[in-house]
């Protein structure tokens, strides 16, 4: 089918796919789950490279042939979700260092040549405290040796499943763990990966292939044969750019959030504050009336303070996502109806022009955004006149209410 068919659309708890034609399914991965993303630009990236094909094959719902067999955007959110989306870690048997061609230095006059070229490498590996000679072939450290191979593993393990997906892609692509490793978890530029690559053994017996391929009619011309080999060269380097290119891209649409997750990075504040759940107290595991009391205690402050504000329900203080899960609400009208009673029984009916409440869906947890405008009128809880204080909400004494709402409000 053409590309112009694939449509974006929405899907299930927030999340975002690729529905195939209007009545169609969903684009699928390769073992079967529908490529989906709380990413909203991610997903829309997908489908706007997927255009540069004239078609697209499918196999049960799966996109076959180019795509899939490149590294493109599609094939490293495929490979995410196929096999780094859960709990998977990556075990130091599977880094063979002996295999990198960054671990063959020449022993010839093309050694200057490579510690010019690898030399953004060679920096990341001593700012990491590795040692550049300890790592190579000729070298019997095997110590420094499995130093790096669990350094790389660590911050392979305790990466997001994007950079994971990228350092697998990239390690099957170009067989230099080193380099996966720089550019996936150490700001390594695409550019200085590509450029340190065309000094390895590897790109050398590539690009010697393609000349050989395309020299043939030559005949033994040694000017000619050198036009052709530079063309080969950055033929050969504008692919490699490309495929580090696509990567470097997709972890920035991985990096991207939505406002709320921007705020909720960003802290409390005197506009913004959070709370774990709605009902539930973690510390006695049960509901207690006393844990809703504070978050109706913090809508009076927001609706009378000039700001007004944003309270963010099922967020621990540091800024973990915790989600109303513990809240145990049938659903998000449930939870919306618990709320609306609490804050219109203590708080009064004409409070509700001035709230506005909405179930988010944040890392693929529901989360309570409820957003406060300054209300018209003083709002009191429990006779208790509340305001923002910083990141709290404070009550105030009877004179000092008094002045604060004649100073405040008509």
């Amino acid at each position: 089918m053409q590309p112009i068919f694939l449509y974006f659309s929405d899907y299930d708890d927030g999340e975002f796919a690729i529905s195939i034609g209007r009545d169609g399914g969903y684009v699928k991965t390769p073992d079967g789950n529908v490529v989906t993303s709380f990413n909203e630009k991610l997903v829309e990236s997908i489908i706007y490279e997927l255009q540069r094909y004239n078609e697209i094959s499918f196999d049960d719902d799966s996109i076959i042939g180019e795509p899939i067999e490149r590294i493109t955007l599609y094939n490293l959110h495929c490979t995410q979700l196929d096999f780094w989306s859960g709990d998977k870690n990556l075990e130091a048997e599977s880094i063979c260092l002996s295999c990198d061609p960054l671990t063959k230095l020449s022993p010839g006059p093309e050694k200057v040549d490579q510690y010019h070229q690898w030399r953004s490498i060679i920096k990341l590996l001593d700012d990491s405290d590795h040692d550049f000679h300890k790592i190579q072939y000729y070298s019997k450290d095997k110590e420094e040796i499995n130093r790096l191979v669990n350094h790389i593993c660590s911050d392979f393990n305790n990466a997001d499943a994007s950079r994971k997906s990228v350092f697998i892609s990239l390690l099957t692509m170009f067989e230099s763990p080193i380099l996966s490793w720089a550019f996936s978890f150490h700001d390594l530029s695409a550019e200085a990966f590509t450029t340190a690559f065309t000094e390895t053994a590897n790109f050398v017996f590539s690009l010697e292939c393609l000349v050989e391929e395309s020299s043939d009619d030559l005949n033994g011309q040694d000017q000619d044969f050198e036009k052709v080999r530079n063309e080969q060269k950055k033929k050969l380097f504008d692919e490699h750019l490309d495929v580090l290119v696509t990567c470097e891209k997709f972890l920035n649409l991985n990096l991207i959030k939505s406002e709320t997750e921007k705020n909720i990075s960003e802290g409390e504040s005197k506009k913004l504050e959070f709370k774990s759940t709605f009902r539930f107290c973690l510390k006695k595991k049960s509901h207690q009336h006393f844990i809703s009391d504070i978050i109706i205690k913090s809508v009076c402050a927001f609706l009378n303070t000039d700001s007004g504000g944003t309270l963010l329900i099922g967020v621990a203080d540091d800024g973990e996502i915790l989600g109303l899960e513990n809240d145990n609400f049938k659903s998000d009208d449930d939870c919306q109806l618990f709320f609306k009673n609490k804050v219109t029984s203590n708080l009064g009916t004409e409070i509700i022009p001035f709230v506005d409440f909405v179930i988010k869906k944040i890392k693929g947890k529901s989360i309570a955004e409820v957003k406060m405008k300054k209300s018209t009128k003083p709002i009191y809880f429990k006779n208790v006149f509340y305001v923002r204080n910083g990141p709290s909400s404070d009550p105030l004494t009877l004179p000092d209410a008094v002045n604060y709402i004649k100073d405040h409000f008509d």
